[in-house]
């Protein structure tokens, strides 16, 4: 995502930590699903009570701190009208070396299709 808000005039390096703190809230969101989807949001406890699995408020605070970031980054359309956003990306042949960067990384990136 980073290639398109830089390109979108949304992203610049002093937006570095937003980003991060927002992947990084993404990440722990993921990893707090995958946990509940195999174990479920409940387990018992060893005195037989059903209790609430840690990671279900893990994910709410992870998904919390998503949704601030992201509006922070303009990533949804309320985010989005309160910025001053260019129409269009640029072309491809316009790239700056930091789009380019960030659109390598990207793309070299494993975790990238998540």
């Amino acid at each position: 995502m980073a290639p398109t808000l830089y390109s979108l005039g949304l992203l610049t390096e002093l937006d570095r930590s937003t980003l991060a703190a927002h992947c990084q809230a993404y990440a722990d969101w993921y990893a707090a699903t995958k946990v509940i989807a195999k174990e479920g949001a409940t387990f018992t406890s060893p005195n037989g009570h059903i209790c609430q699995r840690p990671e279900v408020a893990l994910a709410k605070n992870a998904l919390k701190a998503m949704r601030d970031f992201g509006f922070d980054l303009g990533l949804s359309p309320s985010a989005r009208s309160r910025l001053n956003v260019k129409e269009t990306p640029k072309p491809a042949q316009e790239m700056s070396e930091m789009e380019r960067l960030l659109y390598t990384a990207r793309n070299d990136n494993p975790w990238s299709q998540f």
